[in-house]
């Protein structure tokens, strides 16, 4: 589906997030929800039309009966009817939390593999956990998702993810999700049926799309999801150690894991002051800004800031730069510097470039002590101003 046509779809497009994106400016939110909450973002999408494939498919699709010569594949047998010709479109309306609190056990990742309460996947080295619970304290949804990235291309792309509840979790309302075929009608999903101990397992998804397998037993409820790029198999391997393995809830107890909260520069002046460059006596304001809180305590920051510049120069672009520190950086967060912030020289900055011709910002990713440092900047050699300040 062409992105025009989505968008005639849905309506509504905010014109100042259209303008944030052609100018390749970044909210600070936005990114924290990438960043921190990565494993939810995955919760949100995968709910996806879970009724409405049951409802229309079931009938339709023959209920397969599982036997020990099945295959990955043969879970996704009727993933191709329908015909489409092109890969689904997803996107969130609106969130609708029906939880009271989230607590974060991503740091527990170690000690939950010991426990034996997750599979152990060396090949992902990314791992986020998340449990949501009811305003009684009672857990409403567990999520666990792995992942593993390539910094050079898509390659080694990988996005798992499990959903697990006592009851299913509808947490997407009003999303659209469609497939059209080569004339444009819009087609039904298709899901495959599986009946297994007495316990129905529904795939849908095609090879190159998003995969999802969902069921139901007496330990709870359960959906799978893999990306565009796992294959049948990934999916299939993680959808058979829950199968055998049924999640432990009593590992994700509040209090035991990690608590965010969110807060700004302006409530709070003195976060990584330390670290940070006196950005006003270089004539630069700040715009936004987002602070992220482990326990109370800071983690992560991102600032966004604007030159105080002309009228005319602020009506044809004004610079800007995008200041985002991480005390908590990842193995590709590492992976990606270019350098120690103490000893990068101004040649090594202003030799980098923006990776396209759209793209209006050029990355700067380096270490600074303990932290990530990542700067978005349009000028160049003003980041480079403001680096050195710092060194």
């Amino acid at each position: 589906m062409k992105s025009n046509d989505l968008l005639d779809m849905i309506g509504n497009v905010d014109d100042g997030l259209i303008a944030e994106a052609k100018n390749g400016k970044r909210s600070p939110i936005a990114r924290w929800a990438k960043w921190v909450a990565a494993a939810a973002c995955l919760c949100l999408v995968a709910g996806i039309l879970f009724h409405y494939t049951i409802a229309k498919k079931h009938n339709e699709n023959h209920v397969q009966t599982w036997n020990a010569a099945y295959t990955a594949a043969d879970y996704f047998l009727y993933a191709d009817a329908g015909e489409a010709q092109s890969a689904s479109d997803g996107l969130m309306a609106s969130i609708h939390q029906e939880f009271g609190e989230r607590w974060d056990f991503s740091d527990n990742r170690s000690l939950m593999e010991e426990n034996g309460a997750i599979p152990h996947m060396e090949s992902h080295p990314l791992f986020y956990a998340n449990a949501d619970y009811y305003e009684d304290g009672s857990i409403y949804s567990v999520v666990l998702s792995w992942h593993r990235r390539d910094l050079k291309g898509i390659d080694n792309y990988s996005d798992l993810s499990v959903i697990a509840g006592y009851e299913e979790v509808p947490i997407i309302k009003d999303c659209i999700f469609v497939e059209i075929d080569e004339n444009g009608k819009v087609l039904e999903p298709a899901a495959t049926v599986t009946e297994r101990d007495g316990v129905q397992i529904i795939a849908r998804g095609r090879a190159n799309q998003e995969k999802t397998i969902t069921f139901q037993n007496e330990t709870g409820w359960y959906q799978i999801t893999g990306s565009w790029k796992d294959s049948y198999e990934d999916v299939v391997a993680l959808f058979e150690w829950f199968w055998n393995h049924p999640l432990d809830f009593s590992q994700f107890q509040q209090g035991k894991g990690a608590l965010y909260t969110y807060t700004s520069l302006k409530e709070m002046p003195d976060a990584f002051s330390d670290s940070l460059p006196n950005f006003s006596s270089f004539g630069w304001i700040c715009e936004s800004s987002a602070i992220i809180l482990k326990n109370g305590q800071p983690t992560a920051l991102e600032a966004i800031y604007v030159s105080d510049t002309t009228k005319d120069q602020a009506e044809n672009g004004a610079p800007l730069i995008d200041w985002y520190l991480k005390a908590e950086p990842d193995v590709y967060d590492l992976e990606g510097c270019i350098g120690e912030l103490k000893s990068i020289t101004k040649d090594q900055i202003l030799q980098l470039t923006p990776p396209d011709s759209i793209t209006t910002q050029t990355k700067i990713q380096l270490r600074q002590g303990n932290y990530v440092l990542i700067i978005y900047a349009t000028d160049i050699s003003q980041a480079w101003q403001l680096i050195e300040s710092i060194q």
